[in-house]
Parts: C-alpha cells; structure tokens; sequence
C-alpha cells in the first residue's frame, strides 16, 4: 500500500507540474524534469513519505491552499516555509485575510511538532533541529573531502549544492510566493550538519521540496537561474540512475 500510495502521489506531483507549465505557456513535457530529479523517484523505492508530501506541496502552493500545504507540512515540518511564506506576503501586501489564513495554519504546525517534540516517545531530532548548523558550511566541507578520494559523492553533492544556492540567488530578480519558499527551503537544507550532507541521495530527497517550490516559481517567471535549477536538478536523477548501472555492470 506504501507503494500504491507513492506511486500515486508521484504520478500527481507530475501532472500538476504538467498542468502548471501548460497554464504559464511552457510545453508540459518540462514536468519530466521533476520526474527524473532523484529526490522524487528514490522515495518511492524506499516506502517513504515524501512523494505525497511533495504532491500536497505542488496542489498547495499552486492553488494557494494553507490547508494543503498544512497537510504537507505533517508529512515534513520543512513544507512549512511556504506558509510562513505566504502569511508574510500577505502581511506585507495588507491582505489580512491572506496573512491570517497562513498564519494560522503555520502556527497549527508548529504546535503539532512542538506535541511531538516534546510528547511522543522516541520522536526522533527533526529538519529545523538537531544537526542544523553543525557545523557551519557542511556542504562545502563535505564537498572538499570527496573532491580526491570520492568523485562520484562530489559530483552528487556538487550538484545538491548548486541547485540550493541558485534557488537562493533567483530570489534577487523573481519574489514571487513560490520562489521566496524554495529559496526558504533551500537555506534550510544548507544548514543541515555534516551528518545530513554525507549521503547525497538523502539530500536530494531532503531537498525535494525547494525544487518543487522553484519549478512552479519558474514556470510564471521563466528565469535564466530558475531554468539552471531544474535542468540541475534533472541532471542529478541522469547521473543517479547511470552511476546505479555502472556500479551494476561492475558487480
């Protein structure tokens, strides 16, 4: 049934991702990027949450729904950002409705992992905690050390890392809601810990969430660092699943 489901919420993420590029005059054959970034597939092999998190978190921000991007948001406290997002867009442009409606639901789930935090036996450290920052820069002192000794970790991680910072820097030109939370999402990844950073697989399924927020952010704007973004974050599913054949073949 875990299997069911993932298949399922991956096969909607694409189609919503298919829909959104369609409605902004793109080919919806460009939502076959998100299908071949490893951090959406790999979920699916291992009986994960993240492919229904991923698609609540498309539905969400593209119909601009708190309650579907609340029900994300349970799944992982990082799709939290987007509400935080959205309740200060709606505060800045005066919509208090807007603001509320957001506000209220970020502040529904940071209750909800407060209770598990400090309630539920055996809650393990979460995404905002724990590792975070420790140390400062872990990307770059991960990616220092494989440079030599393990080319194809440096090559995964070097693709993480750039897809996180150009998420981060579109934000210069492109402010839209979508495009503040995948930079939002992407800052909160790079200060994952060393720990976090020493399996890139588990960074790309950890950084799922900012691509998704980038690529519909990228279908209105149609940004040169927006398009970078995601043809990276293809790149790192090709070099994935060609890694896996080499390594097979090798065996």
């Amino acid at each position: 049934m875990l299997v069911a489901i993932n298949v399922l919420a991956a096969t909607a993420l694409i189609w919503i991702a298919a829909l959104a590029a369609t409605a902004a005059g793109r080919s919806p054959w460009w939502a076959l990027a998100l299908a071949v970034f490893v951090g959406v597939w790999l979920p699916i092999a291992r009986d994960l949450t993240e492919p229904l998190r991923l698609a609540l978190l498309a539905a969400g921000i593209s119909n601009g729904s708190a309650a579907l991007l609340l029900l994300a948001g349970f799944s992982k406290e990082t799709a939290g950002v987007a509400l935080v997002i959205e309740a200060a867009r709606g505060l800045v442009r005066g919509d208090r409705r807007l603001a509320l409606r957001f506000g209220l639901a970020a502040a529904a789930l940071a209750l909800w992992v407060a209770f598990v935090l400090f309630f539920v036996h055996g809650a393990g450290e979460t995404s905002l905690g724990g590792q975070f920052l420790r140390p400062v820069g872990a990307p770059l002192i991960v990616l220092g050390e494989t440079l030599r000794g393990d080319p194809e970790r440096f090559v995964l991680t070097a693709l993480a890392l750039s897809v996180c910072v150009l998420a981060i820097a579109r934000v210069y030109s492109v402010r839209d809601g979508a495009g503040l939370a995948g930079a939002l999402y992407a800052a909160v990844e790079l200060g994952g810990g060393y720990d976090n950073w020493q399996e890139p697989l588990a960074v790309f399924r950890a950084m799922a969430g900012a691509v998704v927020l980038v690529y519909f952010s990228w279908c209105r704007a149609r940004d040169p660092l927006g398009t970078a973004a995601i043809v990276l974050a293809a790149a790192s599913g090709i070099a994935d699943v060609a890694l896996l054949v080499a390594r097979a073949r090798f065996l």
